[in-house]
């Protein structure tokens, strides 16, 4: 098998697994719209959120098309980091989530499997940016780098939640916190039952995840990554040549 049917065997599989992700993602949403009608209470908010959800899935399916059709080797590296970066961002972020509803362990632990993977994850596109600029000195390799990994470990983040929150449901049901916020909520009349704020909650929480962590924050993550690997970087034209004698390799 020659090299560019490899890469194009291989865009093909990250293409297919970015959609079945992104697909994956809004069967769960819709089954747990229907299974949980209370969640689109107040219906303002509920449609606010379902616009955002429409509008970033929509870039996120364009973000696996684009990122998948490359036609350069800089390209070509950005997203070789941006799938390994953003499978860490995506572990690191189930670290956080599990810490925070379901271990919940005290003391150091918090900051450590907390706080520690929380500023990790944002750290990690930046990281990405970097890496990828060192070996193509293009700044929009690695701005695509950092922002394509959060984008991954968005969906990822997304997809383990909500496979935490029913593999785990009693510790989400039995957290002193969640019981205080669900009982506020329902004294506002906003939600029904416990088991429809914490869905409705961590859903809140998802798409948010996914727009302001995945996209804003690691495009601001992945410029301060581009810009730290472009120091001490040799001009390159276009930044083409030297990918593609590490790809040829």
């Amino acid at each position: 098998m020659s090299t560019m049917t490899r890469e194009l065997r291989d865009h093909v599989l990250a293409r297919w697994a970015l959609i079945g992700a992104i697909l994956l993602v809004v069967g769960i949403a819709i089954a747990e719209s229907l299974r949980f009608p209370g969640i689109f209470t107040p219906p303002a908010i509920a449609t606010l959120y379902l616009g955002i959800c429409v509008l970033t899935l929509v870039a996120y399916a364009i973000m696996a098309i684009v990122a998948t059709h490359t036609r350069s080797p800089s390209a070509d590296v950005a997203l070789m980091h941006a799938l390994r970066w953003g499978a860490v961002v995506g572990v690191l972020w189930w670290i956080e989530i599990l810490e925070g509803n379901v271990w919940r362990l005290p003391g150091p632990w918090l900051a450590l499997l907390y706080f520690g993977p929380t500023i990790a994850a944002c750290i990690m596109p930046a990281i990405a940016a970097a890496v990828t600029v060192r070996q193509t000195a293009r700044f929009r390799s690695g701005l695509a780098a950092g922002i394509w990994s959060g984008m991954i470990g968005g969906l990822l983040t997304f997809l383990g939640g909500t496979a935490i929150l029913w593999a785990f449901n009693a510790s989400f049901l039995h957290d002193p916190q969640n019981m205080q916020e669900f009982l506020r909520s329902h004294a506002r009349g906003l939600a029904p039952d416990l088991q429809t704020y914490i869905v409705g909650d961590l859903l809140a929480g998802l798409i948010a995840h996914l727009t302001v962590i995945g996209i804003v924050i690691s495009a601001i993550a992945g410029a301060i990554g581009a810009t730290v690997g472009q120091r001490g970087t040799p001009d390159r034209n276009e930044g083409d040549a030297a990918p593609a004698q590490t790809l040829a390799a």
